[in-house]
């Protein structure tokens, strides 16, 4: 239970920064 708890955590955890840094990418792109 412990482990599929952490393995969701870290999957969040991913997608929440690879959204995060698109969205900080698309935002200096469009910035220049």
């Amino acid at each position: 239970m412990l482990v599929i708890l952490a393995f969701i955590g870290v999957r969040f955890a991913l997608h929440v920064s690879r959204q995060s840094a698109r969205a900080l990418a698309e935002e200096c792109y469009t910035r220049k």
